[in-house]
């Protein structure tokens, strides 16, 4: 894996590494510094450095982390989303960065960064304003205010993973939140994924039993074999019948019951996002949840949260498509 750094603090860096990588790590940057400038032999040599060390770790994702009700004061996570920067107004030499965790409007970021760590001038600025990054960071502290909680963040890297491995068929190197449509599923193409609903339609959705939509699915996809529920499933269909442009795709399903009348948000995914955790352990490229009504974002968010951390892509079926102009036509 490559990645490309905005920040990286070099000493908390080689802290992590096992001293193999260490090792590696120093002898890459003696290379680089003898053919580079010295300051930017040792930045091309730990960004390699923690491109390799990414690819080698599981690193858990902090949303995934959060929602699982894990452990955090200390913990070393990654996330990637929208954060804000900004210089602090007394001093040149501090970057403030905060924002909202994308998948739990509860949980707020914040962290001190060090100019000294920038990765140039292109760093600098690159950490100003509104930035959609990847953070690897151990969590310093933690406050409560009231129902929040505010993280205080400690960051190694801040940039972005390029992943130079992935499918052609899903053509996503550089795009970090790995989700698919249905309008990209051969057997989809057809079935009216792409027509607006109406509340008739939905109404109509609704008194149709989880069976019977799971059995729905199935015939589209020509899926023989579908398991009974029960309460420890990892996921209601798992076909590995699929095509994407041609080419055999797994998926696997969730699909919420029509009983749910309301938004779909991800307390509703069962204690601790356990649907959402299971489904993301079946052996599937693509993992779907489908809900005949609207999907929180928060939800998508985590979706992608976890598809990042198992190195597979998510798919949200809802009763409400977007519009033609908005949907991803080039994969």
């Amino acid at each position: 894996m490559k990645v490309q750094a905005s920040y990286l603090h070099e000493r908390i860096a080689f802290s992590v590494f096992t001293e193999e990588m260490r090792n590696t790590a120093l002898d890459a940057i003696r290379t680089r510094t003898d053919r580079f400038s010295d300051q930017f032999g040792r930045w091309t040599a730990l960004q390699e450095s923690i491109g390799d060390y990414l690819a080698q770790n599981e690193i858990p994702e902090l949303g995934v982390a959060i929602a699982s009700n894990a452990p955090l004061s200390g913990r070393l996570v990654i996330f990637t989303q929208k954060l804000y920067f900004r210089r602090q107004s007394n001093s040149h030499s501090t970057i403030l960065m905060h924002g909202t965790l994308d998948s739990d409007a509860s949980v707020k970021l914040q962290a001190e960064l060090s100019t000294e760590w920038t990765v140039g001038t292109t760093g600098r600025k690159d950490l100003s304003g509104t930035r959609r990054t990847t953070v690897l960071a151990y969590i310093q502290d933690i406050d409560t205010i009231g129902v929040a909680r505010l993280l205080h963040l400690r960051p190694i890297f801040i940039g972005h993973q390029i992943n130079d491995e992935v499918s052609p068929i899903f053509s996503l190197a550089s795009d970090d939140r790995r989700e698919v449509f249905p309008s990209q599923i051969d057997q989809f193409k057809l079935r009216g994924f792409d027509t607006e609903l109406t509340n008739a339609d939905i109404k109509s959705v609704s008194r149709i039993p989880e069976k019977e939509i799971k059995a729905r699915f199935a015939r589209i996809l020509g899926e023989v074999y579908t398991n009974p529920d029960w309460g420890g499933e990892r996921s209601d269909l798992f076909t590995d019948k699929a095509t994407m442009n041609g080419l055999p795709k797994s998926l696997a399903f969730a699909l919420k019951d029509p009983g749910l009348k309301a938004k779909l948000t991800i307390d509703k995914m069962g204690k601790n996002a356990d649907q959402a955790l299971r489904l993301f352990t079946e052996p599937a490229d693509i993992c779907i949840v489908q809900h005949h009504r609207e999907i929180d974002p928060q939800v998508r968010n985590f979706l992608s949260a976890l598809a990042r951390q198992n190195s597979q892509y998510f798919m949200v079926i809802d009763g409400r498509p977007r519009p033609e102009s908005l949907r991803r036509t080039s994969y």
